[in-house]
């Protein structure tokens, strides 16, 4: 995860396929992650998804649907 400006990129290996990358606003139990929607980028190597850094904390995981 990279911080550039009002952008956050997430990125992660291209062999990892089949992973959905999701969201939560909090830790707390029981956590309540929801899948992502923004588009996925293929560059190269990697799958990157770009997304605003004017949200509040979020937490991301990468997860097998």
């Amino acid at each position: 995860i990279s911080l550039s400006g009002t952008t956050i990129a997430i990125s992660w290996p291209a062999t990892a396929n089949g992973f959905q990358l999701q969201e939560a606003v909090s830790l707390a139990s029981p956590i309540q992650w929801h899948r992502l929607t923004s588009p996925i980028i293929v560059l190269d190597t990697v799958y990157q998804v770009i997304l605003p850094a004017e949200h509040p904390t979020r937490f991301y995981r990468l997860r097998t649907p």
